[in-house]
């Protein structure tokens, strides 16, 4: 046998359809369904062949695995473990938020006695708010 063939899991299979309804829409078993996207993506088969081995979809098994591979992405990476093996060979890159400037304020008193002070404005939101504004304005610092 060589690493492309397919070898079927019954027990798998059996977990992986918990539901079958009269129009052959099936329910499947979320754990079962993650060891096979698991499965597919740690052996170097094509999907197809998975995905007829057991039954499903193709395109299916594909949605599948893109939507396990975006959940991982959104998940904080672990934590290593002192003395343990490690996990990668790679380091992640996480980009260092932009130091932030000190940003604008804008105090406003409209002639109804509404006051608004807003803190922490760009220079872009400063100039998309003047102009929405019919008052004169002074410059205080």
């Amino acid at each position: 046998m060589n690493g492309h063939e397919v070898v079927r899991d019954e027990d798998l299979a059996r977990r992986l359809v918990v539901r079958r309804g009269a129009d052959g829409h099936r329910t499947y078993d979320e754990s079962a369904k993650r060891e096979l996207i698991e499965r597919c993506l740690e052996r170097e088969i094509s999907v197809a062949k998975m995905a007829q081995a057991y039954g499903v979809n193709a395109n299916q098994l594909h949605n599948w695995i893109a939507l396990y591979r975006k959940a991982r992405r959104e998940l904080p990476a672990p934590e290593p473990v002192a003395g343990g093996p490690a996990m990668s060979a790679f380091i992640p890159v996480v980009a260092a938020p932009a130091e932030k400037s000190a940003g604008l304020r804008l105090a406003i008193r409209f002639g109804n006695g509404v006051q608004a002070d807003l803190a922490e404005l760009s220079r872009e939101d400063v100039l998309a708010i003047l102009p929405m504004l019919s008052c004169s304005a002074s410059i205080r610092r």
